[in-house]
């Protein structure tokens, strides 16, 4: 089972990720895994020591109790190459290219439900999905992923509304709320990062960040109380 609400970072100006695998297309978002008292990812640009964001609490709360809690890495793929070439039926482009690579992450609850989390990796951008590997429907409840961004940096966020219409506000964070997608964080000079969602289709729920716990981690709140997917 997938869920295909992508969260997609589409990253402006200078800003990119550098992975250096063996065998896989080099690109300049560095994609980081790190096991501490749960799985998380920093990203990284090119080959600065800083960390960009972190992704963190990841997966989500179910209607079955205890699912999904707990995880641990179990298996991680191999790094497949994207090379995509396409017409875009609306749009600024006609011609679109593509070229990164994809790679997947299989977790483990302690009950044994796997939970993939795949990452679509390139120069200007990174794009994540969840999937279910062999499960029956099941009710999310709350996601709980979170993008956990350097606090006091400036951001232009606009207040959720249903219709996703008003002014995106500059601030550096010392107002908390829920916020509509997209948002756009300026980590440093010359160094943004657009978060928006993607991939979501006409039977599934959008979503909304929400930073009420610390003023620059940004957690993905579903609209609907309870999706099944």
């Amino acid at each position: 089972m997938k869920i295909n609400k992508i969260l997609f970072l589409s990253v402006l100006s200078f800003l990119g990720l550098a992975l250096q695998f063996s065998g896989a297309r080099d690109c300049k978002v560095k994609l980081e895994y790190v096991q501490s008292d749960a799985p998380a990812f920093k990203i990284g640009y090119q080959n600065q020591p800083e960390t960009v964001f972190t992704l963190s609490d990841l997966g989500f709360t179910t209607s079955q109790s205890g699912l999904f809690s707990n995880l641990k890495l179990k298996s991680v793929s191999g790094k497949k190459n994207i090379d995509e070439n396409y017409v875009m039926l609306t749009g600024k482009r006609s011609r679109c290219i593509n070229k990164g690579y994809e790679i997947s992450y299989l977790f483990e609850d302690s009950g044994h439900h796997g939970l993939r989390l795949t990452f679509r990796v390139f120069n200007d951008g990174l794009a994540f999905r969840y999937e279910i590997p062999e499960a029956d429907s099941v009710a999310i409840v709350k996601e709980l992923t979170t993008f956990s961004f350097p606090s006091g940096i400036r951001r232009w966020t606009q207040r959720y509304r249903p219709g996703y219409e008003g002014f995106f506000d500059k601030g550096n964070g010392e107002v908390k709320g829920e916020w509509s997608f997209p948002a756009l964080f300026e980590i440093r000079p010359s160094l943004y990062v657009l978060l928006s969602e993607a991939g979501v289709y006409r039977d599934q729920c959008g979503s909304k960040l929400t930073d009420n716990s610390r003023e620059s981690d940004y957690q993905v709140t579903l609209i609907d109380d309870n999706f099944k997917v």
